[in-house]
């Protein structure tokens, strides 16, 4: 094809058709200018769709990141919600003069086991300083960021909705770390109270009876730690803010993201 060209340019010029000439070679530029610019338009649609394929994937794990946090959420909400029966156990025993018989303990569910009557009361002590602070899975949003790759999110909308999502977990993240104190305060409290093997008694057949010198010593134990009904209520407290904060982030967040991005892939 090259050689066919160049004939032609030759027999002009041979010729002396220099105007004819002239008009063939602005011709074949003008051609190849055209198939350069095709050649580029190919190159940018490729690329494009490169771009585009990558958007979804992104939209894709950012789903099965926030579908995570869900399951999360809901795990977190349903262990707080047994710590606060636990918690509340224990100030109602409290409240009733370390009386059990005058105290009506909630049942408590855990582990395919259910605690009733006085050992739920020794369960609930044992773990009234277990904590579990909801976590996020961050995995896609950190290579968004360090990447730069966020800009490839075209739907502004939701992309700032999920940006404004895991700064909020940001807060929340530095409001549970400041806790930890209190859950480290309690544990001091109840390691006072009862010792490692009353502390793992529930889970076994001994620890179901107690004799009444072992009863007694109990309840001069928690007689005196007089700030322990106080820590109580404040792990209460605890429990109901990572409740809300399970249950916000559900609603207000997690769920509408979910449904968004379900519309981009």
């Amino acid at each position: 094809m090259i050689k066919f060209f160049r004939h032609i340019r030759k027999n002009l010029l041979n010729e002396g058709k220099t105007s004819k000439y002239l008009k063939y070679a602005i011709g074949e530029i003008v051609l190849v200018v055209i198939g350069i610019l095709i050649a580029l338009q190919i190159n940018n649609w490729n690329e494009q769709r490169k771009l585009q394929k990558l958007e979804k994937t992104y939209y894709e794990s950012l789903y099965t990141d926030i579908k995570k946090d869900s399951l999360e959420y809901i795990r977190k909400s349903r262990n707080a919600n047994r710590n606060i029966q636990k918690l509340n156990n224990i100030l109602r025993f409290i409240y009733n003069d370390y009386d059990i018989k005058k105290t009506k303990f909630d049942s408590i569910d855990f582990g395919n086991k259910i605690y009733k009557d006085t050992l739920a009361l020794i369960f609930s002590f044992s773990q009234a300083g277990f904590v579990q602070f909801p976590q996020t899975y961050e995995n896609t949003i950190t290579d968004l960021r360090s990447t730069g790759n966020i800009k490839l999110l075209k739907n502004e909308e939701l992309k700032n909705r999920i940006i404004d999502y895991y700064n909020s977990q940001k807060l929340f993240k530095s409001w549970n770390e400041s806790l930890i104190t209190a859950r480290q305060t309690m544990e001091s409290a109840l390691n006072n109270i009862l010792n490692k093997e009353e502390r793992v008694a529930y889970n076994t057949k001994e620890g179901l009876t107690r004799d009444k010198i072992e009863y007694s010593i109990f309840l001069e134990k928690l007689k005196l730690e007089p700030e322990f009904e106080g820590l109580v209520i404040g792990m209460l407290h605890l429990h109901y803010r990572i409740l809300k904060q399970c249950d916000d982030n559900l609603e207000y967040y997690v769920m509408p993201i979910m449904d968004r991005l379900k519309k981009e892939f």
